[in-house]
This record gives structure tokens, sequence and C-alpha cells, in this order.
């Protein structure tokens, strides 16, 4: 399976790699799980305590795959501002190549391991209906100015605090969406442990 990208897509992508763990124990987290269909791409990541999705149109069949932490690496090493093409991506049972048009290329092997349905916690989530004040550990936060949208960084954000559907009482998670448009947003957990101001 072949795919092409624009640079600005897989920069994208790339920095998308903020929001993934580095818990080796737990390797499907370090990846960034990527799915094509009909002409939509999907790339979600995660370390359990907040993730980020980045929605945009490709011509490309319906596939899923995911980007290790390797190849996010690569592509942010080479997509400078000097590099002028596409980038192509083969996508193998269980490896993923990508393919620069300079011919720097990297390869790497995938996990098998099931990845979290982040897709249900973006779409379920609601805003909640009160105010209330939450505590987020700033580097949840810090991470969301490395993601890059239309190859500039995304550094103006909407904040809006959620629902929790498990406990009215407490808050849900925050998303952030980007300022510039909605095709980039993050779930950021609230510290639940912090007591609330009277």
């Amino acid at each position: 399976m072949q795919i092409e990208l624009t640079k600005n897509q897989a920069l994208t992508l790339a920095t998308l790699g903020a929001f993934n763990s580095r818990d080796k124990w737990t390797p499907v987290l370090t990846e960034t799980l990527i799915t094509i269909a009909d002409n939509k791409l999907t790339a979600m990541a995660t370390d359990r305590f907040a993730a980020v999705k980045f929605t945009d149109d490709v011509i490309a069949d319906d596939v899923e795959f995911r980007l290790t932490a390797n190849l996010t690496k690569f592509l942010k090493a080479n997509l400078v501002k000097a590099y002028k093409g596409n980038v192509m991506v083969f996508v193998s049972e269980n490896s993923v190549t990508v393919e620069l048009s300079n011919g720097a290329s990297q390869t790497d092997i995938t996990t098998t391991a099931k990845f979290p349905a982040l897709g249900g916690l973006f779409d379920g989530w609601s805003p909640a209906t009160d105010a209330r004040a939450i505590a987020i550990k700033i580097e949840l936060l810090a991470r969301l100015e490395k993601i890059k949208l239309d190859g500039e960084f995304a550094d103006l954000w909407r904040l809006e605090t959620g629902a929790n559907p498990n406990n009215p009482n407490r808050p849900g998670p925050v998303l952030a969406t980007s300022a510039k448009d909605d095709r980039l947003m993050a779930l950021v957990q609230p510290n639940l442990l912090v007591k609330e101001r009277n």
C-alpha cells in the first residue's frame, strides 16, 4: 500500500509524537495510529493522560498503519524548510517505510498490539454544564505548542472543560482545539486529586 502525503501533513503527523508515551512497557502507546477511510486521514496519539487527533483530506485507499517513534524522529529531522517535496509512505503487514523525494528513507517495524479506542473519547466528549476550576499539569499543555499545523507551530488553542459522564461532581477532560481550525484537537485529563476551591 502506498500513500502520498504533503510535506505539511507529514510534519503534523510527526509532531503528534509529542503525545506519545515514552513507556517501553507499553510500546503501542509509543506509536501514532493513522487511519485512512473514504479519503479522510485521521491520526491519533496518546500516553493515557492526554490524547491528540488530527484529520485531513488525502487521496488514498483505505488503510490503517502506525508511525513509530523512529519514523517520527526521521520526519522531524528531514522535513526542514529547504525540503520542498511530498512524502511517500509504504505500508506492509507489520512495517512502514517513509521515503522523501531526495531519496532519504526510513523503515521500522510496528507493534501488533491493539491501539486504544480514542475515537470514541473525542466523539463522546461534551462540554461541562457548570463552571468549575480545574488543575492540569503544565507539561501536558506544553505539548500542544510542539505540534505543527500547515507548517507552523499551533500556538493558539481554545480550551473547554468537559463533562464527566462517570461522575458529574468531578471535572471531565479538557478539549483543546487549534484556534486555526478544528482539524487538530486534544483531550487533556485534569488532575482529580487536587481539591476544588469553594
